[in-house]
Parts: C-alpha cells; structure tokens; sequence
C-alpha cells in the first residue's frame, strides 16, 4: 500500500472513509485513540505519533517528518452514539441520525500586552490552526526540513488548501436532505474564519476574572456569542484552551504545536445487515462528519 501524508483536506477526507471502511470490517474494531492510531498505521500514515496530553491519549499529525514542533492538529477517539437508520435508506434521504463533533481550539495569551495585540492578531490568522486543515503544507515530505527549497515552522509557507469561493455553490442544491457541504459547508467555515478573530480581540477587552479559561466550553460563554452574533453549528462542541506563547517568536518561528487544535472524531458503528453497508458509507461520505464545520 503506497504510503500517505494527512497535510491537506482533500487527504483528511479521504483518510476518514478508509478509516470507517476499515472499522466495518468483522475482523477490525476502532474503540480507543490507541486502535484509531493502529488503523492509521494500517492504512499506512506517515506524518503521525501517538502521545498523551493532560494524560489523554492524542495522534499527533506532523507538518514535518519527526519534527513534534510541527504539529498542526491533534485527533482523538471519541465515542459515537449516531445511528444508521436501514428503513430510510435509498429514500432520497440521508440516513444518518445523531451524527455530532468535537473541537478543541488554542487562542492567544489574554495577557497578551495592548501594543502588540494588532501584531499577534495577525499571526495568528496567518498561522489558521483553529481552522483545522484550512492550511496545506506542500514542501515534499521526504526532504530535510532545513534544506534549501523545504519548509520549516521558522520559514513556512502557507497556503489555503480550500477554494472558500462561495461561487461554486450558490444556487446549487444538494442532493438529499440530511446532505451537508456546499454553500452551507461554505457559510459554516466563512463564520467560523470570521468569528475566532473578534473571539481573541474581545476576550483580550475583559478584565482577567472574566476572560476564558483553559478548557470553556463556548457554549457557556454567552454573552460572547450574543456580542458576536456567532451560532456555534448543530451538533458541534467548541472547547477553548489558552496557548502559553504567542503564535510567532521574534526570530520568526511558528509556534505550530502550541496552537494545534484537536478533533474528536468519531467513529460510526456499521449497520448490523451487511447488505446496507455500502449505502451507509455513501450518506457518511455525503455528511462529511469528520468536518467540524459540518455537523448534523
């Protein structure tokens, strides 16, 4: 099996649906971040290490070959109580029941001082952690990460790895009810990009008893959802953890590991009758459910 690296969306999306393909196998039973990392290593994934944080085990997934500082986001298990219902199925809606998600999102220091908010505001829209793979890395992956030519956390070149362009979805339906993507896909990241901005400048506005703690839930914070106008997506849990550096230091390197974000990604049990296998793998796909922006 020819060997990949998760650095891109379009690889993400792909990974997902060989990971629940390999889960609805008799033989093969996904129950723990330890069985998903040993899917992952089955399915041939390179830029990955297993390691714990707060004593919860993660899978690290690295911009850069053995190289933990470039950690651009982090995955764990998380159970899933979604169910697949057999007698809706090829009914012209999508199947899938209960389907929800998980993201922990770092934000910058509140102690961050007035002057140089503007400077860390900027570098953390730059670096776009909290938008997990918004950004693609695309030095070749086999090559030093100092050479001439490759990147590094200290001269990384971003790129966006999505056309946001709502253009390509205006007008458009999608196919089933229950299907997710499209403009609405596109609307739920344009509001996400749009509202982590004016979450980092208002909390830097409290007063240090008020600001967010290490681990809100973004739910509880309701007057910042009022102030902001910002509608956390069905089924979505948004978690808020405070990075213990700025996003860049003064000799230009990105603190990538220090603002990973972490999925919790669920992994859907398959129906019990085989013969609806395949069609709940298709209305999965059509949820995109390992999007956290994409929830239903």
């Amino acid at each position: 099996m020819t060997a990949i690296a998760i650095r891109s969306r379009e690889a993400w999306d792909h990974l997902w649906l060989q990971t629940i393909a390999y889960n609805w196998r008799d033989d093969c039973k996904i129950n723990s971040t330890n069985d998903l990392y040993k899917a992952f290593e089955r399915l041939n994934v390179w830029n990955i290490e297993k390691t714990t944080d707060c004593g919860k085990d993660i899978i690290k997934f690295l911009a850069f070959k053995n190289d933990e500082t470039s950690t651009f986001l982090s995955v764990s298990y998380k159970e899933s109580s979604a169910s697949f219902d057999v007698y809706t199925a090829f009914a012209g809606i999508n199947s899938w029941r209960g389907l929800t998600g998980e993201l922990t999102i770092k934000i910058p220091p509140h102690d961050t001082k007035t002057e140089d908010q503007p400077q860390v505001l900027a570098d953390y829209i730059t670096l776009g952690l909290y938008f997990p793979f918004g950004m693609e890395f695309n030095s070749p992956y086999d090559s030093d990460r100092h050479t001439e030519g490759s990147e590094s956390t200290k001269g990384i070149t971003l790129s966006k790895a999505i056309n946001l362009s709502p253009a390509r979805s205006e007008g458009h339906q999608l196919s089933q009810e229950g299907d997710r993507g499209g403009a609405q896909g596109l609307d739920d990241d344009y509001k996400w990009l749009q509202f982590v901005p004016r979450l980092t400048a208002y909390n830097w506005s409290l007063e240090d008893d008020d600001r967010i703690k290490h681990d809100t839930n973004l739910a509880d914070c309701t007057n910042l959802l009022r102030n902001t106008r910002y509608e956390i997506p069905k089924g979505l849990t948004i978690k808020l953890k405070e990075a213990d550096k700025p996003p860049r230091n003064e000799d230009g390197s990105w603190n990538m590991d220090a603002y990973a974000s972490n999925i919790g990604l669920e992994v859907q049990a398959s129906p019990r009758r085989k013969e609806f296998r395949a069609i709940a793998l298709a209305d999965l796909n059509a949820t995109r459910a390992n999007e956290p922006f994409t929830c239903s």
